[in-house]
Order: C-alpha cells, then structure tokens, then sequence
C-alpha cells in the first residue's frame, strides 16, 4: 500500500475483477480494518500476518505474530464467519471507543515511532490532564446517563499486546460488547492496567458491561473517536 486508504481501494478493485478466493492483510489493526471492511459481505476468505503495534484482531483469533507460523495458520482450508460492528458508516472489526482511549489514539498517530512503548508515552502523557467525559446512552430499551473515562465498543477481546479490554467479547455471538470505565483514582492506575493484562477487569468495580445489537451514543462536548485504533 502507498497510503492511508490504499488497501481498501486495493480490496474493492480485486473485488470487482471477481477472480481472488483469498485476501490476506499484513501488517496492523489498521491494515486489517482496511482490507476486512472491505471484504464485508462478499465470499473472499479473509486472513491476517501481523506486523503491527498492538494486532489485536489477530491475537483475538489466535493468529501468530510470528510471520511463518502466521503464513502457515493463512495457508490452510480452515474458515469462520464473524461478526462486524458499524459505527456511523465504518466498519469496525476489533475495538472501537470515544474515551481516554480515543485520545491516546490521537496522540500516538502523531507520534514518529510505532510499537507498545509509544503507546505507553502517548498514554503518560495525556492520563493526568484527560477530563471525563458525560454520554447520553441508549440501548436494549433503556437510557444511561454516565460519566466515562472510557467508552469502548468491542467486537474482539482486547485493545492489542494482550490488554484486554473485553476478555469476554465474542466474534460470533451478534453482540457488541459495550465497555463502561468510570473515572476512578489516579494511584488505581496501575491496578487497572494490571487487570487489563491479566483479563480481571471486569472485576473492577469501575468497571460496567454490556451487550447489545444497537447502542446511540451522545455526548455533552466533541471529542476524540478510534475506530480500531485508528483516529476518525
């Protein structure tokens, strides 16, 4: 690809020749929007060789980080269906929010170098002076007034690198995982972070989950979004 965008344009032109039975995206959560949202809805069986920061689609799905044994789980007749969230017109495949995360997102796009510690920087730098944030949302018949310090919209389990955001999403059920994080105090920082990693979170007491097919989502003041960990 030579630019943002690229691979979706890639996708829909292969699409439109009618010829290919396999696409396979290589590199990260970005490239895997990209190529997967553009493969929604057709016949073209969609695999993934990760070389990206955080790859959390592909670890969600047991892929490899590992190039040969990535190519190898590619190159094999195994397939399954998934489910993909739709956010305002865009496809979502992996983890998608309006919180501190979407900031962090922001942040780290900026950034000249990729990988996990750019995005531990970007998150350093914006935890101690991130607001919370008010939302209006609606969803499975109610109405829920909340302050956030992270909203996400989950279809896979985890953010990428093994922070799980939603360690009990499923790709299969039809549902979105709806991830409500309350603002909470800044020495249980760390703590959080740990759960995170060890797929506890949603034992945390700030910590809300949901299921639902739809959700509207309205906020008090604009703000960041991510969409796969990708700014819009």
């Amino acid at each position: 690809t030579e630019y943002a965008g690229h691979a979706r344009k890639l996708v829909e032109d292969a699409r439109q020749e009618g010829k290919y039975t396999h696409i396979v995206a290589v590199g990260g959560d970005g490239t895997v929007n990209e190529v997967g949202g553009a493969l929604c809805g057709s016949d073209v069986a969609f695999g993934v060789v990760s070389l990206g920061s955080g790859n959390g689609f592909a670890r969600h799905l047991g892929y490899s980080v590992f190039m040969t044994k990535a190519l190898k789980q590619v190159l094999t007749d195994q397939f399954a269906q998934i489910d993909v969230l739709e956010m305002n017109g865009k496809y979502s495949l992996n983890v998608s929010g309006v919180g501190f995360d979407a900031e962090v997102a922001h942040e780290f796009n900026h950034l000249k170098l990729r990988g996990v510690f750019s995005y531990i920087y970007a998150a350093i730098k914006l935890w101690f002076r991130y607001p919370e944030k008010k939302y209006k949302i609606t969803g499975n018949g109610k109405v829920m007034k909340v302050n956030c310090f992270i909203l996400s919209f989950a279809n896979s389990s985890q953010y990428g690198n093994n922070a799980y955001i939603a360690p009990t999403a499923s790709m299969k059920d039809g549902l979105m995982d709806v991830i409500v994080m309350k603002p909470f105090p800044t020495i249980e920082g760390a703590y959080v972070l740990l759960q995170m990693f060890t797929k506890t979170l949603l034992n945390n007491n700030h910590v809300q989950l949901s299921q639902t097919k739809k959700l509207h989502v309205k906020r008090t003041q604009p703000g960041a979004v991510h969409i796969d960990g990708d700014p819009v």
